[in-house]
């Protein structure tokens, strides 16, 4: 005669009726939700859910806006938006999850209806799940295993978790806030083809350094009605960015450029106005001897400004501070293969102050230096 464990003698409707209001509840839920794994220091992923639309706040500072016709991704740091439209119609929310970066497998139990509600339909089936006072749980005392799925009031699941000989193999943790407290893509978000890929800064930076990185790239973003004065060998450069519009007072002379349109003023010569594709006006410039500032070569190519000084970079620290301009400024300093930058990061707001850049030979001797001044108005 086969032994029965005792448990599954057991018959529990309780838990089966409890299970059944968990899947309704789960089902037409809506609002905010934080999802986090409890056994992984990570910030949570926010998550709104809303007729249509399901929107992903991630850890990494990157938004996804997902409805049936598409996906829209924001970067936050970079305050650009891009989209990408479906060749077929999206199933919301249940395809958010395959655009998150973490918490891929949490979030698929809370949003896609298919894996949910055969979860849900497990319980109902398994009279090994027991109903306690805020939670079901299930337990093999033979196998040495224990689960457990914790609810609230309102029946929304706030934790799953389970244990293997008393120890916790996973815990996954839900909370339901204001889905106000979930940000939304802004309205002013730069539109672009695609978002520009951050480099990938070494492991062992300091996170200090890291997170100052990060405030300089999204200062440099976000100079849109703001003059720019750059001083460097060359001389003064005043530069000027407006949505659809870019000026620049030079050394050698100023220029505009308009949508499709450039309009170059030299010190010497005649002004000279033409049309084109963007990515000519800098051979343009050139032509009619006039040079753009560095700032304003970073946008005339459609890219974050310094951003590149920290791809392939082979150390990123923190070398102290200074004061500029009566503001406390911190100096991060890059090294690569044959250079070494410093780069002066005003510590409140993110603006880059000053830079100075060392090319080095292979015996690593300072061979040539630059530096460049920055003012903002």
């Amino acid at each position: 005669m086969a032994f029965i464990p005792v448990l599954a003698l057991v018959a529990t409707p309780q838990a089966s009726l409890i299970a059944e209001k968990l899947a309704a509840v789960h089902q037409k839920l809506s609002g905010g939700v934080l999802v986090s794994d409890a056994q992984v220091n990570v910030v949570p992923t926010r998550v709104r859910l809303a007729p249509g639309v399901c929107t992903l706040v991630m850890p990494n500072q990157q938004i996804a806006e997902v409805r049936s016709t598409g996906i829209r991704f924001y970067d936050q740091i970079f305050n650009q938006v891009a989209a990408v439209k479906a060749q077929k119609s999206i199933k919301v929310p249940d395809a958010a999850p395959d655009v998150a970066q973490i918490h891929r497998e949490i979030l698929s139990w809370l949003l896609d209806s298919s894996q949910r509600n055969s979860f849900f339909a497990d319980i109902k089936k398994d009279q090994h799940w027991q109903a306690k006072p805020g939670k079901l749980e299930l337990v093999d005392p033979i196998k040495k295993v224990r689960s457990e799925v914790l609810y609230d009031s309102a029946y929304r699941v706030t934790e799953i978790r389970a244990f293997v000989n008393n120890k916790v193999l996973t815990d996954w943790k839900y909370q339901y806030v204001d889905a106000s407290k979930i940000n939304s893509i802004p309205s002013d978000a730069r539109v672009v083809a695609g978002l520009p890929q951050r480099p990938a800064l070494p492991q062992k930076s300091n996170p200090n350094a890291v997170v100052l990185s990060q405030k300089m790239w999204r200062s440099m973003s976000r100079l849109e009605n703001r003059t720019v004065i750059q001083s460097n060998s060359e001389g003064e450069f005043r530069f000027t960015l407006k949505p659809g519009n870019m000026t620049e007072k030079g050394p050698k002379g100023s220029w505009t450029a308009t949508n499709t349109s450039l309009t170059i003023t030299p010190n010497k010569g005649a002004a000279k106005s033409l049309k084109g594709k963007t990515g000519k006006y800098l051979d343009m410039l050139h032509t009619s001897g006039v040079d753009p500032s560095p700032l304003a070569w970073y946008f005339l190519n459609r890219r974050v400004p310094f951003l590149d000084l920290f791809d392939q970079c082979q150390n990123l620290e923190l070398e102290g501070s200074i004061s500029i301009g009566g503001k406390s400024t911190s100096i991060l300093k890059l090294t690569r293969q044959a250079a070494r930058i410093r780069l002066y990061v005003e510590e409140k707001s993110g603006d880059l102050m000053m830079m100075s850049s060392d090319s080095l030979d292979a015996r690593g001797n300072v061979i040539n230096s630059s530096r460049l001044k920055i003012s903002y108005q």
